[in-house]
C-alpha cells in the first residue's frame, strides 16, 4: 500500500515514467487560465519586489549598513546594476534550461523560491557584500522567473495568441 502511495506521489511530481495513471489535479493544473494566472502572479511578484526595493535602498543603506550619505547614490546604483547584470547573464541560461527540461514547472517554482530567499537575505543583510550577493541572487532568480514564465505562456497559448496573452499579463504586472 505504501508503495502505491509513493508511486502516486512520483506520478504527481512527474518523476516516474509510468504514464498510465494521470497525475493528481491534472485537469485544473493544465487549465490555460490557471497557467497564465500563475505566471502573471510570478511576474507581478518580481516587479513588486523590484519596485519596493528601489525607494527603500537609500534608507536601508544609511540606517542598516551605515553608508555615508555622500556614497548612497553610487551604492544604490551598484546594487541595481548587480541585479541587472545577473539577470542579463542568466536569462540565456534559463532559456536553455527551459528548452531542455521535460516540464517547466519545477524551474519556474525554483526561481520563485530563490526570489523569496534572496529578498529575505536582502532585507536581513547588514553589510554591503551581503546586499550585493542578495541582489545578484535576485537577478538570477528573476531571469528564471521571467524566461521560464514567458516560455510557459508560449507553450500554453501558442504563437498565434502570445501577443494578447503577454499584453494581458503585462497589464496586471
Amino acid at each position: 500500500m505504501a508503495k502505491l502511495a509513493w508511486q502516486k506521489t512520483l506520478n504527481t511530481l512527474q518523476l516516474s515514467r509510468d504514464y498510465s495513471e494521470k497525475p493528481a489535479g491534472l485537469g485544473w493544473r493544465s487549465n490555460t487560465l490557471f497557467i497564465i494566472a500563475t505566471v502573471a502572479i510570478g511576474l507581478f511578484t518580481d516587479m513588486f519586489l523590484y519596485g519596493l526595493i528601489v525607494p527603500i535602498l537609500p534608507y536601508m543603506l544609511q540606517d542598516k549598513v551605515g553608508i555615508p550619505s555622500s556614497q548612497v547614490q553610487s551604492s544604490v546604483s551598484g546594487l541595481l546594476a548587480a541585479y541587472a547584470g545577473a539577470s542579463v547573464i542568466f536569462s540565456p541560461i534559463a532559456g536553455i534550461l527551459a528548452d531542455r527540461v521535460s516540464t517547466r514547472q519545477a524551474p519556474f517554482l525554483l526561481g520563485l523560491t530563490a526570489l523569496l530567499g534572496a529578498t529575505v537575505m536582502l532585507f536581513l543583510g547588514t553589510s554591503m557584500p551581503v546586499l550585493v550577493i542578495a541582489r545578484i541572487l535576485q537577478g538570477i532568480s528573476a531571469a528564471f522567473v521571467w524566461t521560464i514564465g514567458l516560455a510557459l505562456c508560449l507553450e500554453t497559448v501558442g504563437p498565434q495568441n502570445l501577443g494578447k496573452t503577454i499584453g494581458s499579463v503585462g497589464l496586471h504586472v
